[in-house]
């Protein structure tokens, strides 16, 4: 056997194993919503926002108007239209579509992974290592867990990182469009693909000076120039001051049901909402970059022309990009505002405050915020995987030294790495803020860094010239640090798969079973909600707890107007979600408690020292007046 089958066969093994391990749990629950969502809140946050947009109907677990893109609402409109005619589909079906698509993307992911690295990087152990870094990432168990888009969103990126350095290679409008469609789409998923839009600008830059380096002096290249450059910072101010005040008006809150506007004002909202303030503050220095620019240009007095030449030519491809890029996701995305503007406006108010950090701050005061920042920032890093951190570290070293050094750098490839340089730039940035940025999030940066990291090193020993044992010492040294994280991840994901093959050893199937055997299934429930607990289905009678920071008070209002002859939930799973015993919230209620499960010493736990109380109603007090009880649960505000 050649080498070249025995690489393919290496691909075709990582990918059967990343089947192995994700097919088993595939169909987990299909024919249950309610396990469903108490096994992942989020599997099932997910579930319940698919069933609205295919029926029209908010089920009673159903958490919040938030969405991450188009991916569910287009998935579900695909599922109605098309593949009701020969399949019956329930809110259970429709997440196994969806698993069944991001499967299939992440195998995809893995193929395209493989080539991508091939006709651009090298081909060989840069491929085997490449596909092994993100065959191994634990992220994958929680994606397909959660039903998350992170899978599409990879594969889709990818795509867009090959046709963004064809650009380099062959500067073409045809390249251009199909990385644009790559970035939009992406971001329509979910907001990771807007980092692509660096790389694309950077290699319309690169490819005119590749050209130029191949002696066509004169070359112009297919991308139109713009003669008023400083419109792209003008326009990005424009939109930045603008979009805070469409929120201010328009967003109504769920706390209040007010929109900020009503609330506050225009200067109390700017105050109060730190998103629209730091918006507003962004629009600001656009607009005043904007006029500098446009006076640099008009200057005669300013001497260095090259620099405004090379800072109008980056900002026509800016224009064009972000232009086309807007163009393209409004085209895209046009169903879907007409069709939920409500679940459009929310998503995106909610997903660009939760990714700078507006959320996490709330609980940051002048004492933590240096422990809960340095946390964060950990919390980050370990979730991009501190070894790929050092080693793309030691890629930007050799690179720097090459440079430094005037090496015979061979630049076209020299061209592809700083294009994908530039769309690392905010990552890291990103690192380093308050906001949300987590393990599942890095897919597509990871994969960059991991193939710059992988081409440090092959960049190193092909230009290194010192003493052979330093040389094989430095690849030795490396080859320990790539395999580390490719054991260690890896064993991790293992252990994350088998862990939820366990599922059914979960205290749920224990509680279900008492309440089978000891209640009728006509009796009167109030029940925590499909998150926190299990009810069987059969039990129609059941009035559930909302998904939100008030629990106690729901339990004191349902118990007061339901009057329940039941009443069942999870007293608290870590001592932020803690609820007192019955007792203390309804003193002048005669109760008994007849059942109490919890998940001390099972192999599977999805609710670690959750303790499940069923609690059963002996007697009424029509005219006592229920106390109010200090809430245990801090209160949200958005």
């Amino acid at each position: 056997m050649n080498f070249s089958k025995t690489k393919i066969l290496v691909l075709i093994v990582v990918c059967a194993a990343n089947l192995l391990l994700l097919l088993p749990t595939m169909g987990n629950n299909v024919d249950n919503p309610n396990l469903i969502t108490y096994f992942s809140g989020d599997e099932g946050y997910t579930m319940d926002v698919l069933w609205f947009y295919y029926s029209g109907e908010k089920r009673e677990s159903y958490q919040g108007d938030v969405d991450y893109g188009i991916e569910w609402f287009y998935v579900s409109r695909f599922a109605r239209l098309i593949l009701s005619k020969f399949i019956d589909f329930g809110p259970g079906t429709l997440i196994l579509l969806l698993k069944w698509i991001h499967l299939i993307a992440w195998i995809g992911a893995l193929i395209a992974l493989w080539f991508f690295v091939g006709y651009h990087f090298g081909k060989g152990w840069q491929q085997i290592v490449a596909v092994l870094l993100l065959a191994t990432r634990p992220s994958l168990d929680y994606v397909f867990n959660s039903a998350k888009p992170e899978p599409l969103v990879l594969l889709i990126m990818l795509l867009g990182f090959h046709f963004v350095l064809r650009i380099i290679e062959k500067p073409s409008i045809k390249y251009f469009l199909f990385s644009i469609l790559c970035v939009v789409t992406a971001f329509a998923i979910k907001f990771a693909g807007i980092f692509l839009l660096p790389a694309i600008i950077a290699a319309m830059y690169y490819s005119k000076q590749y050209q130029n380096d191949l002696g066509r002096k004169n070359y112009i290249g297919p991308f139109p120039k713009f003669k008023h450059n400083w419109i792209f910072e003008f326009l990005i101010g424009i939109f930045f001051i603008t979009i805070p005040f469409l929120f201010i008006f328009s967003y109504v809150r769920k706390s209040t049901g007010l929109t900020f506007y009503n609330e506050f004002g225009i200067l109390g909202s700017l105050a109060k909402n730190k998103i629209s303030f730091l918006a507003f503050f962004t629009g600001a220095v656009f607009l005043f970059i904007s006029a500098i620019l446009f006076f640099l240009n008009k200057s005669r007095k300013f001497s260095n022309k090259k620099i405004t030449e090379t800072i109008n030519e980056i900002n026509s491809y800016a224009l064009l990009s972000g232009g086309l890029f807007f163009i393209f996701l409004l085209l895209i995305e046009f169903k879907w505002i007409l069709s939920s503007p409500d679940l459009f406006r929310t998503t995106y108010f909610y997903n660009i405050s939760d990714f700078i950090g507006v959320f996490a701050t709330r609980t940051v005061t002048v004492s933590n915020i240096l422990g809960r920042y340095s946390g964060i920032v950990i919390s980050k890093i370990k979730g991009f995987d501190p070894i790929i951190l050092l080693l793309f570290g030691i890629y930007l070293i050799v690179e720097l030294r090459l440079r430094k050094q005037k090496s015979n750098i061979e630049r076209r490839s020299f061209y592809k790495r700083l294009s994908l340089d530039f769309m690392l730039i905010p990552i890291f940035i990103a690192i380093f803020t308050m906001g949300r940025f987590t393990h599942h999030h890095m897919l597509p940066f990871f994969c960059v860094a991991s193939i710059l990291a992988i081409k440090g090193v092959d960049m190193f020993r092909t230009a290194f010239k010192g003493p052979r044992l330093i040389k094989m010492a430095f690849l030795f040294f490396v080859s320990i640090l790539f395999t580390i994280s490719i054991v260690t991840h890896g064993a991790e994901l293992i252990k994350l798969r088998l862990y939820q093959y366990r599922q059914r050893e979960d205290v749920v199937f224990e509680i279900e079973k008492w309440w089978r055997q000891n209640v009728p299934l006509d009796e009167t429930v109030v029940a925590d909600h499909h998150s926190m607990v299990y009810m069987p289905p059969e039990y129609k009678n059941v009035t559930f707890i909302k998904i939100s920071h008030d629990k106690i008070e729901q339990i004191k209002d349902l118990v007061r107007t339901v009057k329940p002859k039941y009443v069942y939930y999870n007293s608290g799973h870590d001592e932020k979600h803690i609820v007192p015993p019955i007792e203390s919230v309804l003193p002048d209620l005669k109760v008994k408690l007849v059942a109490s499960f919890n998940s001390v010493g099972r192999l599977y736990r999805r609710l670690p020292n959750s303790q499940f109380l069923i609690y059963e109603v002996i007697s009424y007090d029509k005219t006592s007046k229920i106390d109010d009880v200090e809430l245990y649960l801090k209160t949200g505000d958005i």
